[in-house]
């Protein structure tokens, strides 16, 4: 663990202490399932970086929904952080992070990559980026394959 900045943040009025640190990958850790269903996928993650203590379990939901429309749902430690319709697949998405005391400071955003139809099939995976004034963590939810 490198630590590369030390930053003091006031919260709830009294002063909390961070370490900051460079940028976690975090890919095949414990706890991460996907589940496809015939039209959508649920991937889940147990959240293991360093600064958050309670190592919270982050799911994505992605789904094909009446007209085409692709609806995504993000929880953290099963509350609704994040949902609605997903228009542009190259563009992340974000939502203030419930973490007790930094979570009006810290941010969770969801981006996507390798995107794509293929046949009768939408393929794809998810990432979750927590970032705290600057990206800490980056985070593999998974990746789905369901039919369209």
């Amino acid at each position: 663990l490198t630590v590369s900045t030390l930053l003091l943040l006031t919260a709830f009025g009294s002063g909390v202490i961070l370490h900051l640190p460079k940028h976690y990958n975090i890919d095949n850790e414990r706890g991460d399932t996907c589940v496809d269903y015939e039209k959508g996928t649920e991937c889940c993650k147990v959240i293991n970086v360093p600064m958050i203590k309670q190592h919270p379990k982050a799911c994505i939901n992605v789904t094909l929904e009446a007209g085409s429309n692709m609806t995504i749902y993000l929880t953290w430690d099963s509350v609704v952080v994040l949902q609605g319709n997903l228009i542009d697949f190259d563009k992340e998405v974000c939502a203030h992070a419930p973490i007790p005391f930094i979570g009006k400071y810290a941010e969770l955003c969801v981006h996507f990559t390798d995107v794509k139809q293929v046949h009768n099939r939408q393929k794809g995976c998810a990432f979750l980026d927590i970032k705290l004034i600057k990206p800490i963590a980056e985070v593999k939810l998974g990746c789905f394959d369901f039919k369209v």
